[in-house]
């Protein structure tokens, strides 16, 4: 090579790099198509039944809904994942909860859950599915382990849920005792009720005095 001349550099191989693009083209269809059938699918499906239930009816349309899932195992899957979703993706998680009810006591945690989020309606459908759930020593059990979740919404409503079933929440007492002394006023307050609707192991009578500023 002469000096100074510039180094042979070959031109592109053009079949090469159309193979290289036509090959991205096919995984980014395949990856598309794969999370239109494992995702929006399936969220797609779960969602027309959860509109197809109507408020009115849901006692009724509930089970069948729930049914209409896959059975309670895989109903309790799909309605979880459909709550994950992004807000504009979910606009019927509140009735999402009031199903979550009919899928049995493995619905707890999730339900329990909803008590995080900064959201009136979901705590009330959470509520009022946990007392569908109400009457059975697993369904106390895992509110009572809920007492002591590290978020006080969560404390308060498994609370206010335990109050709500009454004497069968007996084996609460004890760890709704302990929640007198929360730092969080609302989840005191929700433990005092919960501890004066459960007779007749606690006496009521026996209750620290209300403080007062």
């Amino acid at each position: 090579m002469a000096e100074g001349q510039e180094p042979y550099t070959p031109p592109p191989d053009k079949s090469r790099r159309a193979v290289i693009f036509a090959t991205l083209g096919i995984v980014t269809i395949l990856g598309l198509a794969f999370f239109i059938a494992a995702v929006v699918g399936p969220h797609w499906q779960t969602h027309k039944v959860i509109c197809h239930v109507w408020w009115p009816y849901i006692s009724e349309a509930g089970p069948e809904a729930i049914q209409r899932l896959g059975g309670p195992d895989r109903a309790l899957d799909r309605l979880v994942a459909y709550r994950r979703l992004p807000d504009w993706m979910k606009p019927r998680r509140a009735k999402a909860n009031i199903l979550l009810g009919y899928c049995g006591p493995r619905a707890i945690p999730a339900l329990l859950d909803a008590f995080a989020e900064d959201d009136a309606g979901m705590h009330y459908s959470a509520k009022h599915a946990l007392m569908g759930l109400a009457g059975t020593r697993e369904s106390v059990h895992a509110l009572v382990v809920a007492l002591r979740d590290e978020n006080p919404r969560v404390r308060e409503g498994a609370a206010i849920v335990l109050g709500r079933m009454g004497r069968i929440a007996e084996e609460a007492v004890f760890a709704l005792k302990q929640l007198l002394k929360d730092e969080d006023d609302d989840v005191r307050e929700a433990a005092r009720k919960a501890l004066e609707a459960i007779p007749p192991v606690w006496n009521i009578h026996e209750l620290p005095p209300e403080p007062h500023d």
